[in-house]
């Protein structure tokens, strides 16, 4: 079956109440976290697949919607060996820029799997959403959209789908319209890489969704489904991922 390494490419500054939905003083939704951004490499040698799951930021970024982002020479020598891997393909749980902006370094042209519904979403959100895909350094003429530059290597899904054996992308919006996590079988455990849907092991504790959402309603029923499954679930930016997948 799989194995799952998660690996550390920076650190970001967000608010506590970005991670948890808890506003009003006595939660102190001000605190400042830094956070791990976590990419994930998948193997399964018996069928011979290696899978990228969120290749995170671009080498060399210090900032990311007016936060700012730690990248010490340890992320950026793991960058880098994310980026030297020949992968079978490469699935994202989202086009939010913290997680996919990565693709546009990949070597190759794996095929990337995303649901139909992230894309229609990306290429026209909510304008207090456009941060978050990229349009800021588009808009200064930093560079293409990530998602734009890559778009010939995207495969769409419409809702859940097994991509090989014991490995799916389950649909579960709320973070975004076209949110996905994915299910990996392991050798003794199954696992839920469930990104940013459940931000850090608080919001699972809490059954709570970040504030950064397009939908509450379908966040929380999505959460509430990922809480049925009998898996790890493996929050998007808490380092407990790296005790949990030994």
């Amino acid at each position: 079956m799989w194995q799952i390494t998660p690996i550390e490419t920076g650190m970001i500054e967000v608010t506590a109440v970005e991670a948890i939905n808890r506003s009003g003083v006595h939660h102190h939704p001000e605190e400042t976290l830094y956070v791990p951004n976590i990419s994930y490499i998948l193997e399964n040698k018996m069928a011979e697949l290696t899978v990228l799951v969120d290749p995170g930021l671009r080498k060399h970024v210090v900032t990311l919607n007016s936060r700012k982002i730690i990248q010490t020479e340890k992320h950026i020598r793991a960058l880098e060996k994310i980026r030297s891997i020949e992968y079978s393909f490469v699935l994202l749980t989202h086009l939010h820029k913290n997680c996919a902006e990565g693709i546009m370094e990949l070597s190759g042209k794996p095929t990337i799997y995303i649901q139909k519904k992230e894309m229609q979403y990306a290429v026209a959100p909510y304008e207090i959403e456009r941060r978050y895909y990229g349009y800021e350094d588009q808009d200064t003429m930093q560079h293409t959209l990530h998602f734009v530059s890559a778009y010939h290597q995207f495969s769409f899904l419409s809702g859940s789908k097994q991509i090989a054996p014991g490995l799916i992308c389950i649909s579960l919006p709320g973070h975004t319209p076209g949110y996905q996590a994915v299910y990996v079988k392991g050798e003794t455990k199954n696992y839920l890489i469930a990104g940013d849907l459940l931000f850090t092991s608080k919001n699972i504790d809490l059954k709570l969704p970040p504030s950064i959402r397009t939908d509450t309603a379908a966040a929380v029923l999505s959460i509430q489904k990922i809480l049925n499954m009998n898996c790890v679930i493996l929050p998007g930016h808490d380092a407990s991922v790296f005790e949990l997948t030994k």
